[in-house]
């Protein structure tokens, strides 16, 4: 009786650590291709993330490194590699290929494209720069575009916001409307400008 009693409270002193550990976020993680890492997806990292080929977490805290990377929930920290894949927020660094984030960014999107669908602060620099939101900041690449309020600055081959409030700089500057001052070889304010085509400069403050 007394070892049945024994082995119970070991079993419940173990459960007891076990729940918490699992619980936790794990201070690494390893990843062949999700589902082969070393914890499964819905844990949650803080410290390193390396993918092979792609690992895929809830959240994503430290610096992730890999060929493709995916994070379900906040991340915070540094992203370098190839892909990078945000369904939540993001604070800190994307660098690769391809970074898109389906949710709010702050910080710096750096990459041969780069895709927001959401609110975006601070500075997005490659090919094409894409913000489905309110873009505060830089955008700086060949071609920027902003579905929405583009705060800041455009610098690039081709810039289009539908609501620029600052500086476009580039061959070709287009808007739906503007406040703020467009420098280019082609500039079209469609509502409200200058002109609604002018070379060189055109502008607008309503």
């Amino acid at each position: 009786m007394k070892s049945i009693l024994a082995v119970m409270g070991l079993a419940a002193v173990l459960l007891l650590l076990v729940v918490p550990l699992q619980a936790a976020d794990t201070p690494l993680q390893l990843a062949l291709y999700n589902p082969v890492q070393l914890v499964g997806e819905k844990q949650s990292v803080t410290g390193l993330r390396l993918s092979l080929i792609y690992g895929k977490n809830r959240d994503m805290t430290g610096l992730d490194v890999g060929l493709a990377t995916g994070t379900e929930g906040e991340f915070i920290g540094i992203q370098c590699g190839l892909a990078h894949i945000i369904n939540g927020t993001g604070t800190g660094l994307q660098w690769g290929g391809v970074n898109l984030t389906n949710g709010s960014l702050s910080g710096l999107q750096c990459g041969v494209v780069n895709s927001m669908n959401g609110a975006f602060d601070g500075l997005q620099w490659g090919g094409v720069n894409l913000t489905n939101g309110v873009c505060s900041g830089l955008q700086f690449g060949g071609i920027n575009l902003t579905n929405g309020v583009a705060s800041g600055l455009q610098g690039g081959v081709f810039n289009w916001a539908e609501h620029p409030v600052g500086l476009q700089i580039g061959l070709i500057n287009t808007s739906k409307t503007l406040q703020g001052i467009q420098i280019g070889i082609v500039n079209f304010i469609k509502h409200d400008g200058f002109m609604p085509f002018f070379p060189l400069v055109n502008w607008s403050f309503k």
